[in-house]
């Protein structure tokens, strides 16, 4: 049996959705990326296609990368679950975290969703910029769970770097599958 789950990645510009989706979606050796061209600069989103097995079940993800200077509201709808991308170098990325969730929970048309918070560049840390700590990360996941638990889905937090993004982005699919498969699960019992 398969599913077919939307998933919205969003986040500020420059915080490295479209390189975070590239590491998921094609191998080390490809020459294939996710790129800017006048799809994502005028409409405002490139859609994208992986599958992944998750237990027995087959998952179809649809993966939407919003631009956030061209995104619509619209493009949230139907979506099943989100990733909600910053740079843990710039705290005003950081600062817009709940401003993407509510978001994409108030347009998706089922209100709260599984929702995986990124943070990513983690390789800065050790440079001398000033950074998001991981604890910090947390924090913020845990204050958006009071909201996101009583409805059935804890919100989630990762942290990565362009070393280690396919390698996160499979887990960030596996929790937001999972949950959507528990999700299921709990309604049909």
């Amino acid at each position: 049996m398969s599913y077919l789950m939307k998933i919205v990645v969003v986040g500020d510009e420059g915080v490295g959705k479209r390189s975070l989706i590239n590491k998921i979606i094609y191998p080390r050796d490809s020459k294939n990326t996710v790129t800017i061209d006048a799809h994502w600069a005028s409409v405002g989103f490139i859609a994208l296609l992986h599958e992944k097995q998750i237990g027995r079940y087959l998952m179809k993800f649809q993966m939407w990368i919003l631009n956030p200077l061209e995104m619509k509201e619209i493009y949230c709808y139907g979506a099943l679950g989100a990733i909600v991308v910053f740079d843990i170098t710039n705290r005003q990325s950081v600062n817009n975290v709940q401003k993407w969730i509510k978001l994409v929970w108030k347009h998706n048309g089922k209100g709260v969703i599984p929702v995986t918070i990124v943070g990513t560049k983690n390789d800065l840390r050790k440079s001398n910029l000033e950074t998001i700590s991981n604890k910090q990360g947390k924090e913020i996941a845990a204050k958006l769970n009071k909201k996101s638990v009583p409805k059935g889905f804890e919100i989630h937090y990762r942290e990565t770097s362009i070393y280690n993004w396919r390698r996160e982005g499979e887990k960030i699919l596996q929790e937001l599958g999972q949950s959507y498969l528990d999700f299921i699960s709990k309604t049909m019992a």
